[in-house]
């Protein structure tokens, strides 16, 4: 599935992919949907291998790709995440919403209903840390691209908004639970920025990478676990691959825990 289509946030929820991606073509621009795929029941095998060096020594992994539902209520959907009861949650960077999608099965939706309105303008990375939705997103009526959480009610709804930490002319973009803390992308200044009890205490120089936008703690057996697996945009809607467009290992080269 691709069509034009620019995908942005993208989770994991039990054994399917989730996607949200919005139409780029000038007919249906931003028209916007949710695509899902099943994972496969089984790791590679022997029979899988192929030469080194394409695609990492094992077959493209595929997926049958399909569209779940259309996001009609949706501006600009962004960043998702996933909490512990399977609901799936939306950062609608047009209308600054974060929307929750219900489930009847994992290809058939229940409902997609706000879950908090207008939290943020430009509403852009989540993270679930116990009871306590962070996000990115800017303060209303400035330049200022903030690092906040909201407290999730006893009955599930939204509740009081914190912001973390603010920063001028800049984009805040994806964010990780790491150590206590909160890993971010500075999408305009190039960085990494390691967050905790109140203050950045640990961040990468300027420009160490190319309009960073995910980063996830790196996992075993796949990944080193003293890394952080970052992705790269570069410039949007230009397909140069010396300009971003590239997934990386970063080594910080100090403790943070």
């Amino acid at each position: 599935f691709h069509q034009n289509c620019l995908v942005e946030g993208l989770i994991q929820r039990h054994n399917y992919i989730y996607a949200v991606c919005s139409k780029t073509n000038f007919s249906d621009f931003l028209d916007s949907y949710l695509l899902g795929a099943k994972l496969s029941d089984s790791a590679p095998t022997e029979t899988d291998l192929v030469e080194p060096g394409d695609h990492g020594g094992f077959k493209h992994p595929t997926m049958e790709i399909q569209e779940i539902t259309t996001l009609d209520d949706l501006g600009v959907p962004n960043g998702m995440e996933v909490d512990e009861f399977g609901h799936v949650y939306i950062a609608d960077s047009g209308t600054g919403t974060i929307f929750q999608i219900d489930f009847d099965s994992p290809t058939q939706v229940n409902r997609i209903t706000p879950w908090a309105e207008k939290i943020s303008p430009f509403v852009n990375g989540l993270e679930w840390v116990g009871d306590e939705l962070y996000f990115t997103g800017f303060r209303t009526g400035t330049l200022k691209s903030i690092l906040a959480k909201v407290q999730r009610n006893p009955d599930g709804s939204a509740g009081e908004v914190t912001i973390l930490m603010e920063r001028f002319a800049t984009v805040l973009d994806d964010i990780a639970h790491f150590e206590g803390g909160i890993i971010v992308t500075d999408y305009v200044k190039g960085t990494l920025l390691f967050w905790r009890d109140g203050h950045v205490v640990y961040e990468t120089e300027s420009d160490t990478f190319f309009a960073p936008t995910a980063v996830l703690p790196g996992k075993a057996p796949m990944f080193d676990e003293d890394a952080f697996l970052v992705t790269e945009k570069g410039i949007i809607f230009n397909g140069n691959p010396r300009i971003g467009n590239q997934l990386g290992l970063f080594y910080p080269g100090l403790p943070l825990n």
